[in-house]
């Protein structure tokens, strides 16, 4: 049966983003490398509940480089009453391993992770 996404009301940083929060992968797990040529990078890693997820249903642990950056994250509970929102998560000063970003992110509730976008600067 399919159910129609709820229209976002609010996008960060602006409501021009709102086409990539549309997409995405969902999964138990989830590994990205991502090559880049500078030392050190800012990592900012897009999400939006658009399934109607309960608080507490898709939390989520993020590493970046083997590092747990976020533990528990969960996308709908960081929103709270503002139904449906982005939640974005931006991680300054990361180092470039052997010339890649490794995000890791693995899903600790009973539905899986959900990320839509991955932005490396």
């Amino acid at each position: 049966v399919y159910t129609k996404r709820p229209e976002l009301t609010q996008a960060s940083p602006t409501l021009y983003d709102k086409p990539l929060y549309y997409s995405g992968r969902s999964a138990r797990k989830m590994c990205y490398t991502v090559p880049t040529k500078k030392s050190f990078c800012t990592v900012q890693l897009k999400f939006a509940e658009l399934e109607d997820a309960a608080p507490g249903e898709r939390p989520m642990d993020i590493r970046i480089n083997g590092v747990c950056v976020r533990e528990n994250f969960d996308a709908r509970a960081a929103v709270e009453d503002y139904f449906p929102m982005t939640a974005d998560l931006r991680f300054a000063d990361i180092a470039a391993v052997d010339g890649a970003v490794t995000v890791e992110i693995l899903s600790k509730g009973r539905l899986p992770a959900v990320l839509r976008a991955i932005e490396i600067d």
